[in-house]
Parts: C-alpha cells; structure tokens; sequence
C-alpha cells in the first residue's frame, strides 16, 4: 500500500511541475523524454494533451518532437534558457574565484615588502574579479572582451614568470598551465552562453 501512494504523489508531484511549465519547456520535455523518469514523461504527455500542445500520444511520433541529434561538442549548445543561465553563472563564479588567486598572492606581495608588484597584482586579480562578477548579471561583449584582455596580461606575466625563475620540477609548469587552458576554456564558452 505504501509503495502505490508513495507512486501517486509522485506523479501528483510530475504534474505539478509539467504544469508550471510554459508550452516551449513542455515541447522540451517531450523531445528529450528518454532522459527523464518514465513518470515524469507521462505526465509531460498528459499535460501536453490537456494544453492542446498535442492529441494524443501517437503525434509524438513526428519530427517536431524527435530527440535532439546530441553529438560531442567542446562547447554545447545549451537550449533551455534557466539551464543555460544557471550554467553562465556557475562559469562566471569559476572565473571570479580564479580571479581571487592573483589577488591573494599580490597581497602576500605586498605584505611582503613588493608594494609595487603587490599592488599591481591585487588591482589585476580584484578587476578580474569585478568583471567576472558582472557575468554573473549578464553577458555582454565588453565584459567578454575585458577579460581576455585581462587573461592575455596574466599569460604573458605567467611566461615571463616561468621563464625568469629556475624551474626544477615540470609540475611547476603543468599546473599553472592546465589552469591556464581551464580558464580560457571557461571564459569562451561564457562568450558562447549569451542571453
């Protein structure tokens, strides 16, 4: 008994969120129903049947709601709009604790006695952190191209860096570089996430 009840609130629950759902989020939801719980899926139909979106179960056989082709891509096509905001924000909050790291070291710099590299640093790494925190709000093309300006500067003082220094060990060399490569992929993908 407790198995048949525990299995109608969650459908009652399935309905509920398919009927918060506007018509485009619906049609979604029928296009990737493979990907869902098969209670959620059949209570997508329903209220697509109840809204008109479709008659009945059969028209799901048409094109209109055939399953996105979903092919490997370095930057995926993100088509549900709070997904894509969600993921633009979480990318931006990636990008602001980067930002943080220079910050931190340019304040141990200056606490340090290099005042002038110090402060060079924390300006660098608080501007990365300020742009990063205004993707958050939205993506615009100045904010994208401020920080690949910002980036190019902290490439170029990182070769410098590891150029001038003995380096011992290649972990010395990998890490900041696999950083590096994380870091440019996020912020071209954030330029991709636009509104």
């Amino acid at each position: 008994m407790t198995e048949n009840s525990n299995n109608a609130s969650q459908q009652e629950h399935f309905a509920q969120v398919m009927q918060k759902h506007n018509d485009e989020e619906l049609i979604e939801v029928l296009r990737n129903r493979r990907h869902y719980q098969p209670e959620a899926a059949q209570q997508a139909v329903i209220e697509a049947i109840r809204r008109g979106v479709i008659k009945a179960e059969a028209d799901l056989q048409d094109e209109k709601f055939a399953e996105p082709n979903r092919k490997f891509s370095l930057f995926p096509v993100i088509e549900n709009p709070k997904a894509r905001n969600k993921a633009r924000k979480s990318m931006a909050r990636s990008l602001m604790i980067a930002g943080a790291i220079p910050a931190i070291y340019g304040i141990n710099q200056v606490y340090h006695s290099l005042i002038v590299e110090g402060a060079a640093i924390v300006l660098f790494g608080f501007s990365w952190m300020i742009l990063s925190f205004f993707l958050m709000k939205s993506v615009k093309p100045l904010l994208v191209y401020g920080i690949k300006i910002l980036y190019l500067i902290a490439i170029a003082v990182m070769i410098f860096k590891i150029s001038t220094f003995k380096i011992t060990g290649w972990m010395d060399i990998l890490f900041p570089s696999v950083l590096a490569v994380l870091v440019l992929y996020g912020i071209f993908y954030l330029g991709r996430l636009k509104d």
